[in-house]
């Protein structure tokens, strides 16, 4: 096994054990409905008159091979491995009486119900595995349409909510609906956080004192982007910084020292990623 895959086990792992959690601590104690396979497992128990059981396996060995032929076989492991742990991770912590009454607000339960399941299923997506449900789903769409995986996750999990409709009460509807909501955001949420910088862009005609008063007085690095002015058409060259937040006063000052009308925009970034940030410079 190599490094990779021991990343994305363990994510697994880590990602199943929240997200298994929240449904121990908050939706099974107030039985909160949900999307995913249970959900459709729900739906086929009630229209179609299948076992709930059953359903599950058939719904899941339906998903398995729906992510074989999208995703292929490294995929497919770590779909099995998702859905192997999270029936032994589930009936561990439901031995543990204490966490299922946590609280009795069925609102709170809701909410923490489903940062809980967004939390832990966008650790698992993060890594490449799967969580053993209907995010495939969303996967194979972003991998073949580009589509937003979050969004994708929430029209199929608000799907399965739909089907649910004929045995379920409107507020079960209305705190499912919200449930996936906020489970989407989580998700979502997860998926592009890591390590957030902030990035620096400064306009100045003396972009190349500017540079080269940042790259000695300050430990950071520094590029020069082409540039053309809207205005005069002039060709000229900005200098992108990503920094943390503890310097940006500082380049800022720098910049306005040597320029004060050079124009600077600064913003976030939710993640950083090769040489001089997760690699050596």
């Amino acid at each position: 096994m190599n490094k990779t895959q021991l990343n994305m086990l363990l994510s697994v792992l880590v990602g199943n054990f929240i997200l298994t959690l929240g449904v121990v601590c908050f939706v099974l104690p107030h039985g909160l409905i949900m999307g995913g396979v249970t959900g459709l497992a729900l739906a086929f128990e009630h229209y179609l008159n299948v076992p709930l059981t059953i359903a599950v396996y058939l719904i899941t060995v339906l998903v398995l091979l729906v992510s074989y032929i999208g995703m292929g076989k490294e995929y497919l492991l770590s779909m099995i491995a998702a859905s192997l742990t999270y029936p032994l991770i589930l009936q561990f912590l439901q031995e543990i009486p204490f966490i299922q009454s946590i609280t009795d607000d069925v609102l709170l339960s809701t909410i923490f119900a489903a940062l809980a399941l967004g939390i832990g299923t966008g650790i698992i997506m993060k890594s490449g595995a799967g969580a053993g449900g209907l995010d495939c789903i969303s996967l194979i769409v972003n991998k073949y349409f580009h589509l937003p995986i979050a969004s994708t996750m929430r029209i199929v999990d608000i799907s399965v909510l739909l089907l649910q409709i004929a045995f379920s009460t409107p507020e079960q509807i209305l705190y499912g609906i919200l449930l996936i909501l906020i489970t989407t955001f989580a998700v979502n949420y997860v998926l592009v956080s890591g390590k957030s910088q902030i990035q620096i862009m400064i306009i100045s005609k003396n972009y190349n004192e500017i540079l080269n008063t940042i790259l000695s007085k300050i430990d950071v690095g520094a590029t020069l982007l082409d540039i053309e002015t809207g205005y005069t058409r002039e060709k000229s060259q900005a200098v992108l910084v990503i920094t943390s937040n503890r310097r940006v006063h500082i380049i800022t000052s720098i910049a306005h020292e040597i320029d004060p009308t050079a124009f600077i925009t600064i913003s976030n970034t939710n993640e950083v990623l090769g040489k001089g940030f997760t690699l050596e410079r």
